[in-house]
């Protein structure tokens, strides 16, 4: 009996640490002690900009990203998570290998990219937007030859917002579904309200308040799932054992 109890106990845990996926973004200069607190916080992970909606690289996301990391985020179950808004008049592939130059610089290892698209001003023509992202979207599979990171692709959207740029049904990658970041404002740190759009049946994160302040950061507090947020790394994995090979075989042909 006590065993049993015991196992049960073992069972259970990972359960309970489940519902406190808790991380934070933002976009203000945070200084490597106001990241030091926000470090105790026990937060999971952090979305910072590298990439503006002008195009430009964000810098002072830069900054965070170093301040974060001296801090002790990028250590084992605590990520950081770059982001940056697509800006529908230049070029989709090179907007993302500038974002990742400027990561790949920080020497820092990365695992996610995500694409802001409710910050992007987009065309009326659902078409051109639907081919600017698929091509977005491959840009940040395709690392190429001489990039440190091998970028899993994510997405900011909501219902809406994703509705009038694409189109309800519009899936970027049909073999092997993204990471979403879904930004209905709830009020809730959880799922409830979701509607499905994109392919997606349920969101990895969820941007429930937006305006929130910690460590005198003004910042906005996700909830993360972290069922969808694992079986999004089992799927997307094949990809990266793909892109590993091709990266292999490139190096090899030189």
């Amino acid at each position: 009996m006590k065993t049993m109890f015991v196992s049960l106990i073992v069972f259970f845990l990972p359960l309970i640490k489940a519902q406190n996926f808790n991380g934070i973004e933002t976009i203000v200069p945070t200084s490597l002690s106001q990241f030091q607190c926000l470090h105790n916080q026990e937060l999971d992970y952090v979305f910072l900009r590298v990439g503006k909606a002008d195009g430009t690289i964000d810098n002072i996301g830069l900054q965070n990203i170093n301040n974060a990391y001296q801090a002790g985020f990028n250590e084992f179950g605590v990520q950081i998570v770059p982001f940056f808004v697509p800006n529908l008049n230049l070029n989709a592939t090179s907007q993302v290998v500038a974002v990742k130059a400027a990561l790949d610089n920080t020497t820092i290892k990365f695992d996610y990219l995500f694409a802001d698209t409710t910050a992007t001003v987009w065309s009326s023509d659902k078409t051109q937007n639907q081919q600017f992202l698929t091509a977005l979207h491959y840009a940040i599979w395709n690392d190429g030859v001489n990039n440190n990171n091998l970028f899993v692709p994510g997405y900011y959207s909501s219902y809406s917002k994703w509705t009038q740029a694409f189109g309800t049904n519009f899936t970027v990658d049909p073999d092997v579904q993204p990471s979403l970041l879904w930004t209905q404002v709830t009020g809730y740190a959880n799922a409830t309200g979701f509607q499905q759009f994109g392919g997606w049946c349920k969101p990895s994160y969820h941007l429930w308040q937006p305006n929130a302040n910690l460590c005198g950061v003004n910042l906005g507090q996700i909830w993360g799932d972290p069922y969808a947020n694992y079986f999004d790394k089992k799927r997307q994995s094949k990809r990266n054992q793909a892109l590993k090979k091709f990266k292999q075989t490139m190096m090899e042909e030189l």
